[in-house]
């Protein structure tokens, strides 16, 4: 993230002559993904592919989709993103997505509506991050004694 709330090496990664994603998984049932560049469809396939041995492993989980250096997309990675998300939503617990550019920010708003809604989108970094501290903090606290 850009001020690094998490570090270290991604559990997934995967990268075009275009565009690079990242996948950390910091606590059982949270997922950070980082894209850079252009979201191509190789690129997403390949997202989703990793996410699914991640839903295999525990679910619910929730995403935390830092794409504020997304600097454009292919219109089949954004229909297979949402497909995908819609096929799964079962096992989602939430969706928060950062976003700068404004092209991006209508291809979540545009997939915010085929979800129903359910996507929280951030155009400030801060906020998107106190967000994921939050997430993070209940993930990683011990389990309340009854």
């Amino acid at each position: 993230m850009g001020s690094r709330v998490l570090e270290g090496t991604p559990r997934f990664a995967f990268a075009t002559d275009r565009g690079r994603y990242e996948l950390w998984v910091p606590a059982k049932g949270l997922v950070l993904e980082r894209i850079t560049g252009h979201a191509t469809g190789d690129l997403v396939r390949s997202m989703t592919v990793d996410l699914d041995k991640l839903l295999a492993e525990a679910s619910p989980i929730s995403f935390f989709d830092d794409f504020e250096e997304v600097e454009s997309y292919e219109s089949g990675a954004r229909q297979h993103i949402t497909t995908w998300t819609k096929e799964n939503w079962a096992m989602v617990r939430a969706v928060h997505v950062l976003v700068r550019s404004r092209a991006v920010a209508t291809a979540v708003s545009v997939a915010n509506v085929a979800l129903g809604g359910a996507m929280r989108s951030y155009t400030e970094r801060a906020r998107f991050e106190a967000a994921f501290k939050l997430e993070l903090d209940q993930a990683l606290a011990p389990p309340r004694k009854a």
